[in-house]
């Protein structure tokens, strides 16, 4: 029997960085809409992602809604991805900005193993995020 590969899970971070960590959650198919989850609203500059699978891909939102009328920022997951020699860390994206996809073309290597997959810069997304849209490729 195969093994099934363990849901990735996507942290955000505030202004500071990696010691401004504020808050995670599974890339499950749908919106995640901050007022509704454990997420704080408008607060998040920077992400990653642990146990990067190819994939996925996370759209995030200044809008709580995942409307398309204020800033957004698209993301495609496709590997392959740096792995950590330290087997007790997990492997993971590296920090990206939330807005690390404006002026870049759709699908520009942005990270190993992520890619941009548009985006609409009408106003500031660092520190306004609202909600998340994660869908997953079905052949994935």
């Amino acid at each position: 029997m195969p093994e099934t590969e363990p849901t990735p899970v996507i942290q955000f971070y505030g202004r500071n960085g990696e010691t401004d960590y504020e808050g995670e959650f599974y890339l499950t198919p749908g919106l995640h809409d901050f007022a509704y989850n454990s997420m704080p609203n408008d607060v998040a500059y920077s992400f990653q992602v642990q146990r990067p699978q190819p994939g996925y891909t996370i759209t995030i939102y200044n809008n709580g809604k995942g409307s398309e009328d204020e800033s957004w920022a698209s993301y495609k997951l496709t590997g392959p991805f740096p792995t950590d020699p330290n087997p007790f860390l997990m492997d993971s994206t590296p920090l990206l900005k939330v807005d690390a996809a404006y002026g870049v073309p759709i699908g520009a290597e942005i990270a190993p193993g992520v890619r941009a997959n548009g985006h609409r810069d009408s106003s500031q997304l660092a520190g306004k995020v609202s909600s998340v849209r994660v869908t997953k490729d079905a052949t994935s």
